[in-house]
């Protein structure tokens, strides 16, 4: 009766469909990736391991361009970027003034830690640091934790790295081999980025290269994450480095031998360790970075993990749209920290709907991997 009466009959077949609705991956059309993205797909290593994380949430964010606004606030992500301003131009400074930064007293340096937190907010937007006592207080915890960063980066053992350069940039006009990858069908991909700090160790005809990215929040490194495509960054950083390196020092040999992902923070110390250790070996344990301290592993990473990239690549400019977040487990999957979920509908009790499940393998199995001795 009700479907058969015209002013009930459009709501009933609406009310229908949603209650029958099945998901189904689809892909954008070739005029559609065309017009989103042209021949010549642009971006950084970050927004691809975003598509790992779930391909809906790039084209959302960067297809379409959907964003939140954005209030004026000291927001938690502005700790990590006035951290990361800081410690540049710590670094920077100590250069242009020749101040050795692992002999100097700990009043001179942290007398330049304070200088360049105020500069790094001058950069900024002063205004809502001081605004209330909670950001003042802020401001004072992001010092605590560049100090103790500082002091961790530091007290490593001095192997005769030194910085090189700071907040190097490549992609655009650099036209590096490293950050270009050919798509096929005419199309092409250029990676651009910002590495946080580059070493370099003279060792005769070598130049030994050592990446360190910064991080503020807690971060991790392992071959699963590699396999699983949410991995790429220090690795495409490092082959960056290594080509930009070989065009200054011509002749020389460039050796990659550290990448490594440095957390700033100011920990808590075990007290466990406390029985075993001092304070300040137990600090360091606690903030010892995560990453690869061997030339040949680097050496086997970098063309799978390229592979790995232009295949992503592709795959986007292909149209690949699907809702389907990547889980690795509860606290680690595409839709922790997504700001779609409203936008996309991604709900599992729905036929269609899931996860993309993370492969499980261990460290022997990864290398046969990525070695190629084994089908990924």
């Amino acid at each position: 009766y009700l479907i058969g009466d015209e002013k009930t009959r459009s709501r009933i077949e609406l009310m229908t469909s949603a209650a029958l609705y099945t998901y189904r991956h689809s892909f954008l059309s070739k005029e559609s990736t065309d017009m989103l993205y042209g021949d010549s797909l642009q971006g950084t290593v970050s927004k691809l391991e975003l598509f790992a994380e779930c391909p809906y949430r790039y084209f959302a964010s960067y297809g379409l361009g959907l964003k939140e606004l954005e209030p004026f606030a000291f927001r938690a992500v502005d700790i990590g970027n006035i951290a990361h301003s800081a410690l540049e131009k710590i670094f920077s400074q100590a250069q242009k003034l020749k101040i050795d930064l692992y002999t100097v007293t700990e009043e001179a340096r942290k007398a330049l830690v304070h200088r360049c937190i105020e500069q790094a907010i001058m950069d900024d937007e002063p205004a809502k640091y001081n605004d209330t006592a909670h950001n003042a207080y802020m401001v004072k915890r992001v010092e605590r934790v560049v100090n103790r960063s500082l002091w961790g980066l530091l007290s490593e053992q001095d192997n005769g790295f030194r910085p090189y350069e700071l907040e190097w940039c490549f992609g655009g006009r650099d036209r590096l081999k490293a950050a270009e990858f050919d798509l096929g069908d005419g199309k092409h991909m250029l990676l651009s980025g910002k590495i946080d700090r580059t070493d370099i160790r003279n060792n005769e005809n070598d130049i030994d290269v050592r990446v360190i990215d910064y991080k503020s929040g807690s971060k991790t490194w392992n071959l699963g994450d590699v396999i699983n495509g949410r991995e790429l960054q220090i690795t495409l950083y490092m082959a960056a480095v290594k080509e930009l390196l070989e065009g200054r020092f011509t002749g020389s040999n460039i050796v990659p031998q550290e990448m490594l992902y440095y957390t700033l923070q100011d920990p808590l110390v075990d007290s466990d360790d406390l029985e075993k250790m001092t304070v300040d070996e137990a600090l360091l344990k606690q903030m010892k970075p995560a990453g690869v301290s061997s030339r040949d592993e680097i050496e086997k990473l970098i063309p799978y993990v390229r592979e790995k990239a232009r295949g992503m690549g592709k795959s986007i400019t292909d149209g690949n749209i699907r809702i389907e977040p990547s889980y690795k487990d509860p606290k680690h999957n595409g839709c922790t920290y997504c700001k779609y979920k409203s936008v996309c509908g991604f709900d599992r009790k729905i036929d269609g709907f899931g996860f993309k499940q993370d492969k499980k393998i261990n460290k022997e199995e990864a290398w046969q991997i990525i070695t190629g001795q084994m089908n990924n």
